[in-house]
C-alpha cells in the first residue's frame, strides 16, 4: 500500500525564530534592509521555516524570490538571479569588464525592483553556491542596509566543516554588522512530541512506544521524524518495524522506494543523476519514456513525499530533501551510473548554450569520458572566469584535467587554473598549479612559456607570504632559463630575488645580486624591476636623494612600455616615500595614478592605491577623507592579500579615532593580522600590528594585543614602514618587546635625513620615559609634537601634545579634527573593569558597562567586547539606571566624567 500523506500541517518550536525573520522583514520594508543567515543541521526545518515565513508575506506585503542551489553545478550568481526573475528582473545577466563592474550591474537589478517595493529574496542551501554567489553576497552586504531588501540565506551547519570552500564566505557573511544568524536546534523532546502528534492528526493511533522510539530515534530533526513514521505505517501488519527502522534517510528512503516498481525506480534513479531540480520532459528524453508516464511516475513520488512540484515556466520538480536524492544516488552502482551520466551529455549536447555548460561538464567528469570532460569543463571554467567567478573556474579547470591525455594540455589547463587560484585569493594554490603547468610544457617540449611561468609563480609566492618559497622558485627559474639561455629573464628573475633578499633585511645578497643584473638596466623588459628593487633598496636604506634619483630612471624606463607599467611605477615610488614620512611627494603619485588606474579598469591596483591615500589623509587628521577612501577600497571587489592588509591599516587609522566599529569590522580582523606577518614583509607587518594591537585593548583583549606586538616586533628588521607597531609596542607590549622597539630608536638616530625617524625615536622614548617616570619625558614628547607638526602628521603632533602634558591644546587639536575617540577620553576619561575607589553602589561588571556606555559605545559592541548578548547588556544598563538614579546616557556619561579615574 501507499503511505499515507505524513506532513506536519503546523510549525513547531520555531516561533521565536519566525518572530526574528518577520521583524527583520519589518525593519527591510522601513528601508532598514539586512541578512539573515539561516542555519541548521540537514533536515532541521530551515525550508520548512522559509515557507512559513513566505505564507506570512501573502497579499502582497513584500516581493518574494527563491534561489535554490544544487549540489552541483551551479551556474555563476544562478540563486540570485534565479530570485531576481522571481521578483520581475528577467533581463540575462550580461557579462561585464571585471569582476566589481558584474557585481555593480547585479546590484543595479536589485535596487531596481526595491525602488518600486519591499522585497525579500530567499536563497536556499548556500553551503552549495558558486562562488560569484558567495562573493557578490559579501558585496551586497555593505549596502543592503540602505535598501528595503531582506535576504534569507539557509545553510546545512552540518555541511560546513573547516575546509569546505563556502565556509569562508559564511564566516565573512555572518561578521558583517548587517547580518543576523538565526541557529536552528533540534526540537526539544516536548517538541518533537507535539510535532509527531500533529503529524500523526487524521491518520490510525501509533502504539505509544513507537511514537517514544520515533522520538528518540529522530533526535530532535523534523524531517527524520516524518521518514520514521511513513516507514512504520509501511510496515505494519508485518514484522516489528523497529528491526528494519533505519538509522539514516538514505535507509529510509531506500526502504519507502520499494513501494516503487522498477520502472518508476529507474526514472528516479535518471532525476537523481541530473541533480535536485529537474523537468520532466528532459528526465523523459533522457530515460527514453513518454512524458505522460515520466509524470504518473514523478505523481507516485509526490505521493510518497520524494519530490515536489514548483509552477515554474515550464513546470519543474525537486527531490523534496537534497537527502532523499543523495539516498538514491548512493545506492546506485558506478558501472550503472557512467553510462546514464554519458546519456545526459548527449542530451545536454543538443541544447549546447551557456546556460548548460556547467552541466555538460558535471556530466562528462561523471562519466569519465575525456575528450568531453576536457572540451566542455575547459568552456565552463572559461565562462565563470569571464564573470569572475573565481572558484567554479578552478574546480572546472581541475575537472578538466581529470581527461587530458597529452602534456600541452595538461599545461594549458594547468595555467589557467593557477590563473584562477591566484585570482581567488589563493597564492599557495597558484603556485603549485603554476609549477605543475611549467613541469607539463616542460614535458612537452614548450620552454618558451617558461619564463612567464615562473614569474608568475614568484609573484604568488611573495603575495602568499612565503618567501623562502619564492626565492627557491626563483632559483630554480634561473636555472632552467640558463639552459635556454635566456639572459633577458634570468636578469628579471635575478633582480627580484634581488627584491625579496630585502624583503628580509638582507642588504648584502642583496647587493651582489643587483651588481650581477646590471645588464638588465639596458633591457627593456628587466629594467623596470631592475630600477624598481634599487627603489627598494634606497628606501630602506633611508636616503631621500637616491629615492629621488632612482625614481626618475624608474619612470623612464617604464616610458614606451604599456601603462599599467607606470602606474605600477608611480604607485611603488609613492610608497617608498609614503613609508618615510615625505607625505606630500607620496600623495602626488598616488592622486596622479588614481584617474588612470578607474579608466583601465586595474581594480587590483584601485582598492589598494585608495587604502594609500586613506592613510596619508588619517595621519594628517582628514579622518573624514580618509574614511571615504577607505569606502573606495572596500567597494573593490578583489581580495589579494596585500590589499586586505592595505586596506585593514587604513580602516584602523579612519576608524579607531572616528569611533567607526563598523568600518574597522568590514576591514581588520585576526585573519589580516595573521596574513600581515606571514608576509614577513617589514612595511606590511609594520602598517598593520601596531593599530590592530591598540583596537584589541580598545575591544577589552589587552593578552592578544601583547601577543601579537610581540611577534611583529620579533619580524621586525627595519623602522621602514613599522614605526606605527613600534609605537604601539613600547606604549603596550610587555618588557621584552619594549626593549626590543625601543632599540630602534638608536638605529633611527642615525638617519637624521628622514625626519620621520628623528620625530618617531623622540616619541619612543616619551612613551618609555612616561612608563618610568622619567624627568625628560615630557622634553621628548614636546620634541615629537614639533617635528610630527612639520611632517604635516597633525593627529600624531596631537598625541605627542597630550603624552607631554598639555591636554587642553591635545583636546582642541582632537575636535577639530574630529577624533571622536580622543575627545570623549580626554573628556569623560576611560573607565577600567572595577576602577576607581567609589561605584556609588555598582559591580565590577556594571561599573565597567557604564564606563564604555559613557564613551559613547554601542549596546551591540559592548556586548562583542565583553563576550555577553546584547540583551545581558540592557539588563545591566537597566540596574544601573535603577540605582543611580538617572535616565538617559548623557547623566550617565556626566557621572562618568565626575567619577573617571
Amino acid at each position: 500500500m501507499l503511505t499515507p500523506t505524513l506532513v506536519c500541517p503546523e510549525l513547531i518550536g520555531r516561533r521565536e525564530a519566525l518572530d526574528a525573520l518577520a521583524e527583520r522583514q519589518r525593519a527591510a520594508a522601513r528601508g532598514r534592509g539586512s541578512l539573515v543567515l539561516l542555519a541548521g543541521d540537514a533536515g532541521i526545518g530551515k525550508t520548512r521555516l522559509v515557507r512559513a515565513f513566505r505564507e506570512t508575506l501573502s497579499n502582497g506585503r513584500a516581493a518574494v524570490g527563491l534561489g535554490v542551489y544544487g549540489e552541483f553545478a551551479n551556474l555563476p550568481y544562478g540563486g540570485v538571479a534565479e530570485a531576481l526573475r522571481a521578483v520581475g528582473s528577467h533581463a540575462p545577466l550580461a557579462t561585464e569588464a571585471t569582476r566589481a563592474e558584474q557585481f555593480a550591474a547585479v546590484q543595479r537589478r536589485i535596487e531596481a525592483v526595491c525602488a518600486r517595493r519591499n522585497v525579500v529574496i530567499v536563497l536556499e542551501d548556500l553551503h552549495w553556491a558558486d562562488d560569484a554567489s558567495l562573493a557578490f553576497l559579501l558585496h551586497l552586504s555593505r549596502s543592503i542596509a540602505k535598501l528595503r531588501l531582506l535576504v534569507v540565506a539557509t545553510y546545512r551547519s552540518d555541511e560546513l566543516h573547516r575546509t569546505h570552500a563556502a565556509a569562508p564566505y559564511i564566516a565573512r557573511l555572518a561578521r558583517e554588522p548587517v547580518t543576523h544568524r538565526v541557529a536552528l536546534e533540534p526540537l526539544d523532546r516536548a517538541d518533537m512530541q507535539r510535532f509527531i502528534r500533529a503529524t500523526l492528526e487524521g491518520h490510525p493511533r501509533l502504539p505509544r512506544a513507537e511514537i517514544d522510539e520515533v522520538t528518540e530515534r529522530s533526535e530532535g530533526n523534523p524531517f527524520f521524524a516524518e521518514e520514521l513514521l511513513k516507514n512504520l505505517y509501511e510496515h505494519r501488519g508485518t514484522s516489528p518495524a523497529s528491526a528494519s527502522l533505519p538509522l539514516t534517510i538514505r535507509a529510509a528512503v531506500a526502504e519507502r522506494l520499494t513501494l516503487l516498481d522498477s520502472e518508476a525506480r529507474a526514472v528516479l534513479s535518471f532525476a537523481a543523476i541530473v541533480g535536485r531540480r529537474f523537468e520532466a520532459a528532459f528526465i523523459a528524453g533522457i530515460a527514453d519514456r513518454p512524458v505522460p508516464a515520466v509524470f504518473d511516475v514523478l505523481r507516485a513520488a509526490r505521493d510518497l513525499q520524494l519530490v515536489d512540484e514548483f509552477p515554474t515556466d515550464p513546470p519543474s520538480f525537486a527531490f523534496r530533501h537534497a537527502l532523499s536524492r543523495e539516498a538514491i544516488y548512493a545506492d546506485m552502482l558506478v558501472s550503472e551510473v557512467r553510462p546514464l551520466h554519458r546519456r545526459i551529455v548527449s542530451a545536454l549536447e543538443r541544447r549546447d548554450s551557456d546556460e548548460t555548460i556547467a552541466d555538460l561538464g558535471y556530466h562528462a567528469w561523471a562519466a569519465r569520458d575525456p575528450q568531453r570532460c576536457v572540451r566542455y569543463n575547459e568552456r565552463a571554467g572559461d565562462r565563470a572566469e569571464a564573470l569572475h567567478a573565481y572558484s567554479d573556474a578552478l574546480r572546472a579547470y581541475e575537472r578538466a584535467l581529470e581527461g587530458a591525455d597529452d602534456d600541452a594540455t595538461r599545461g594549458r589547463l594547468l595555467a589557467k587554473a593557477g590563473a584562477s587560484s591566484s585570482q581567488d585569493g589563493n597564492p599557495d594554490g597558484a603556485v603549485r598549479l603554476y609549477q605543475a603547468a611549467a613541469d607539463a610544457f616542460e614535458n612537452a617540449g614548450e620552454r618558451d612559456r617558461l619564463a612567464q611561468l615562473y614569474h608568475k609563480m614568484t609573484g604568488e609566492a611573495h603575495a602568499a607570504g612565503d618567501t623562502e618559497r619564492a626565492m627557491a622558485v626563483l632559483r630554480r627559474g634561473m636555472r632552467a632559463l640558463e639552459r635556454e639561455g635566456g639572459a633577458s629573464s634570468r636578469g628579471w628573475l635575478a633582480v627580484t630575488l634581488a627584491f625579496l633578499h630585502l624583503d628580509r633585511g638582507e642588504t648584502a645578497a642583496a647587493a651582489t645580486l643587483i651588481a650581477d643584473s646590471a645588464a638588465a638596466a639596458d633591457d627593456p623588459d628587466a629594467a623596470p624591476i631592475y630600477h624598481n628593487t634599487l627603489l627598494y633598496a634606497a628606501a630602506l636604506a633611508g636616503d631621500p636623494v637616491a629615492l629621488e634619483n632612482c625614481s626618475k630612471r624608474y619612470l623612464a624606463a617604464c616610458e614606451g612600455l604599456e601603462p599599467e607599467r607606470t602606474i605600477r611605477a608611480h604607485y611603488n615610488i609613492g610608497f617608498g616615500w609614503c613609508a618615510l614620512g615625505f607625505d606630500d611627494t607620496a600623495r602626488m603619485h598616488f592622486e596622479a595614478i588614481l584617474p588612470e588606474i578607474h579608466a583601465r579598469r586595474l581594480s587590483s591596483m584601485d582598492g589598494i592605491t585608495h587604502a594609500m591615500v586613506a592613510l596619508l589623509d588619517a595621519r594628517a587628521g582628514r579622518f573624514s577623507a580618509a574614511r571615504e577612501h577607505v569606502e573606495a577600497a572596500l567597494a573593490n571587489a578583489e581580495t589579494a592579500t596585500m590589499q586586505r592588509i592595505a586596506v585593514g591599516a587604513a580602516a584602523l587609522a579612519a576608524g579607531r579615532p572616528l569611533c567607526d566599529d563598523d568600518l574597522i569590522a568590514r576591514s581588520a580582523n585576526a585573519e589580516v593580522a595573521e596574513a600581515a606577518l606571514a608576509t614577513g614583509i617589514n612595511s606590511a607587518i609594520g602598517r598593520f600590528a601596531g593599530p590592530y594591537a591598540r583596537w584589541l585593548c580598545d575591544c577589552g583583549r589587552p593578552d592578544e594585543a601583547v601577543a601579537l606586538l610581540h611577534r611583529a616586533v620579533d619580524t621586525i628588521r627595519s623602522p621602514y614602514g613599522a614605526t606605527d607597531t613600534l609605537l604601539a609596542a613600547v606604549e603596550l607590549g610587555d618588557s621584552a618587546t619594549r626593549r626590543a622597539a625601543l632599540a630602534f630608536a638608536d638605529a633611527m638616530d642615525g638617519m637624521s635625513h628622514v625626519p620621520l625617524y628623528i620625530a618617531t625615536a623622540a616619541h619612543l622614548r616619551a612613551l618609555n620615559g612616561m612608563r618610568a617616570r622619567n624627568e625628560h619625558a615630557a622634553s621628548f614628547a614636546h620634541d615629537a609634537a614639533q617635528r610630527y607638526t612639520s611632517l604635516g602628521w597633525h593627529y600624531y603632533a596631537a598625541s605627542c601634545t597630550e603624552l607631554a602634558g598639555d591636554s587642553e591644546t591635545a583636546a582642541q587639536a582632537f575636535r577639530s579634527m574630529g577624533a571622536i575617540a580622543d575627545v570623549r577620553r580626554l573628556d569623560l576619561g576611560v573607565v577600567a573593569a572595577g576602577a576607581g575607589p567609589d561605584r556609588s553602589g555598582l559591580s565590577a561588571r556594571e561599573w565597567e558597562i557604564a564606563g564604555l556606555i559613557a564613551a559613547g559605545t554601542s549596546n551591540k559592541t559592548v556586548a562583542e567586547r565583553l563576550f555577553i548578548s546584547q540583551k545581558t547588556v540592557e539588563k545591566h544598563l537597566t540596574a544601573i539606571y535603577a540605582k543611580l538614579g538617572f535616565r538617559n546616557r548623557s547623566e550617565l556619561a556626566a557621572f562618568v566624567a565626575r567619577r573617571a579615574g
